[in-house]
């Protein structure tokens, strides 16, 4: 959970990044099925994510938003912004795919990329596009598998 990651990044002198709409899914596509229709998990949109977060203690200094949907959240993105920790958990395939290809090569050598809903043999959504990648990647080390959660580090 994203206060946990910012507590962390805090301590070591980081900062951290939140990658998200914060009105929900975007329209499902057709490897979705029906399970993550456009909307759900609707916070209220960015300044709601804000405010909860100045209500646990946390200043809007000591991260960054990007919000919008996944791909177009990317666009503004530094060339050279770097990763040591990566967190993947958008359900859709779609922004799934599109998440993989756009953070793996902006992850530090040795660093973490954890992946949510990696529910092999389910092959739906996120898990369609986890399978795909991890069939083609030669990059990335499993680490652990817990609570379909499959934790990599990079080589």
């Amino acid at each position: 959970n994203f206060k946990n990651l910012l507590r962390r990044s805090i301590e070591q002198g980081r900062t951290a990044h939140a990658f998200d709409s914060f009105v929900g899914m975007a329209e499902p596509s057709q490897e979705d099925g029906p399970h993550y229709p456009k909307g759900r998990f609707d916070i209220g949109g960015v300044e709601r994510f804000i405010a909860n977060m100045e209500s646990l203690g946390f200043l809007a200094s000591t991260y960054r938003v990007w919000a919008g949907y996944i791909p177009d959240c990317f666009r503004d993105i530094p060339a050279d912004l770097t990763f040591s920790l990566a967190v993947i958990d958008v359900d859709q395939y779609r922004p799934t795919a599109e998440s993989l290809k756009w953070v793996c090569p902006r992850i530090a050598h040795g660093g973490i990329l954890a992946l949510d809903d990696a529910m092999s043999p389910v092959t739906v959504g996120a898990a369609q596009a986890i399978d795909e990648f991890l069939a083609h990647d030669a990059i990335f080390e499993r680490v652990a598998f817990h609570n379909y959660q499959l934790i990599l580090r990079k080589r």
